[in-house]
């Protein structure tokens, strides 16, 4: 049951995450009230369970039966499952875990909104990384001090996530600069911070490394069937996203298993 409630608050997260990845890039409030995309109609509180709502009206409008898209119905169920494996991987008993957990679900939340975003628009906005970046500095600095972490030691939340968001994040503006703009948008910057920030050091590296290779697999078989150019646009946020995720999740074996390559 525990699992459960876990998983179905990931939903409803999701349901909230889908209106801010929609209406974002519409310029649209996220306060006003949600409605049919077809009819406008605005929905009701039956129409908005996550999930059920649209299983129970197969997947159709109440009103238009116009059919609602899937994407409402699968990207639910996506966030549940990732914050079910958060939770299973962090398993909180005390107040270090719950504040683990918080964060590892902030940045979930705002990672597959910078997703689903930058794969359409090839935007990033400010607002998504600053709703994340604020609790994830504070959430550092309230598990430095309850851990009695050594602040000046790179191995603590704050001091080494922002280390790792400057160094990664500098380079990425170092790209952005020389090649102004072409090779990596200036959001990819902020971004880079953001994860630092998050994941510390030296887990921003493995999501970094893992960024250029799930970019490379993505774009060289379109580069050799002739489908991209060099010169084509790639929203690499999308790269960084899932990069960061595996990274939070699995960071110390990705960096055992990076150092075997090289021999270490």
């Amino acid at each position: 049951m525990l699992y459960f409630l876990v998983f179905y608050f990931g939903c409803i997260m999701g349901s909230f995450l889908n209106v801010v990845a929609l209406r974002l890039p519409r310029e649209e409030g996220l306060n006003g009230r949600s409605h049919c995309a077809h009819c406008r109609h605005v929905l009701s509180w039956p129409d908005l369970f996550p999930l059920f709502s649209y299983l129970f009206l197969r997947g159709k409008c109440r009103y238009c039966k116009q059919p609602v898209s899937s994407r409402y119905f699968l990207f639910e169920i996506i966030v549940g499952f990732l914050f079910l494996l958060v939770y299973l991987q962090v398993l909180p008993h005390n107040a270090v875990g719950f504040l683990i957990l918080a964060k590892e679900w902030v940045l979930v939340s705002a990672l597959l909104v910078v997703f689903v975003i930058d794969l359409k628009h090839y935007l990033i906005f400010d607002s998504v990384l600053l709703a994340a970046g604020l609790p994830v500095l504070f959430l550092n600095v309230a598990l430095d001090y309850l851990t009695r972490q050594a602040w000046w030691s790179l191995s603590s939340l704050s001091v080494g996530g922002l280390f790792a968001g400057g160094l990664f994040a500098g380079f990425f503006y170092l790209l952005w600069w020389f090649s102004k703009g072409r090779w990596i948008g200036f959001g990819d910057v902020k971004l880079m911070l953001l994860l630092g920030v998050a994941l510390g050091w030296p887990n921003t590296a493995a999501a970094w490394l893992l960024a250029y290779f799930l970019g490379t697999a993505y774009a060289l078989p379109l580069l050799v069937l002739g489908k991209k150019h060099l010169s084509s646009r790639l929203p690499f946020g999308c790269f960084l996203s899932p990069a960061a995720l595996i990274a939070m999740l699995y960071g110390p074996a990705l960096i055992r298993w990076y150092l075997a390559i090289l021999g270490f």
